[in-house]
C-alpha cells in the first residue's frame, strides 16, 4: 500500500493491529514486530507478522513523509514516540 499524504498534524495514523500476530505490550518489544526505514525522501512501514524480527515485509509506503525516525531505520524509542503521539495504532 502506498500513502501520499500522511500528516501527524491532521492526525493521520495507521492501525496495525489486526495484523500483529500475538503482539503483547507488556512482554513483546514493538521493534520485533514494525521496523520503519527512512530514505531521505519516503518512509516505509514492515511488518513482520509473528515478532520474530527476522521476517520483515513491506507494509505501507508513505510518500513524501520523513523524520519520524531518527536515522534510517526505526529503534524501538522512535516506534514508541509514534505509538504514544496516536499515529501507530497497535
Amino acid at each position: 500500500h502506498t500513502v501520499g499524504d500522511f500528516n501527524e498534524a491532521e492526525g493521520d495514523y495507521l492501525d496495525i493491529s489486526n495484523i500483529l500476530d500475538g503482539y503483547d505490550a507488556d512482554v513483546n518489544s514493538i521493534s520485533s514486530f514494525v521496523q520503519i526505514t527512512d530514505d531521505g525522501t519516503d518512509s516505509t512501514l514492515l511488518i513482520d507478522h509473528d515478532g520474530g524480527g527476522d521476517n520483515f515485509i513491506k507494509a505501507v509506503e508513505l510518500l513524501g513523509y520523513t523524520g519520524v525516525i531518527t536515522g534510517t531505520t526505526s529503534t524501538e524509542q522512535d516506534l514508541q514516540q509514534f505509538i504514544a503521539n496516536g499515529n501507530l495504532m497497535i
